[in-house]
């Protein structure tokens, strides 16, 4: 199995799959070209990149979720600096604006084919 490098990504997939041989590399194009070149037989990635490259590659790949057992609830995060309150607020107003003009749904549709992944507090009506 491949993946990027991270000591929280090895231990996700070993506490899953304690027989796992996971191969780390820097960055996860790295990763995915150790995969595609058929040196690991799977690779980990966060489900948006995985149904990314699927879309990518129609046919060749698919991605597996274990609903009933997931890995992690991991989502993604902007970071600001604690006492910056007024990029906070910004990015904040710009990711509400997105999510009630429809144009984060738009995102996530266009690059990932689906809306499935776009938060909860996104897809709230106002």
């Amino acid at each position: 199995m491949t993946t990027r490098s991270g000591a929280e990504l090895e231990k996700l997939i070993l506490g899953a799959i304690p027989q796992a041989k996971v191969e780390m590399y820097p960055n996860l194009s790295d990763a995915f070209l150790a995969f595609r070149q058929g040196r690991a037989e799977a690779m980990f990635n966060d489900h948006a990149g995985g149904i990314f490259l699927t879309r990518t590659y129609p046919g060749k790949y698919r991605v597996i979720v274990d609903l009933e057992n997931p890995l992690d609830a991991n989502q993604y995060s902007i970071g600001v600096r604690q006492d910056d309150l007024v990029w906070l607020n910004y990015l904040n107003w710009v990711l509400h604006r997105m999510a009630l003009t429809g144009k984060l749904q738009a995102i996530h549709k266009k690059w990932l084919g689906t809306t499935d992944l776009v938060p909860g507090w996104a897809r709230n009506a106002y």
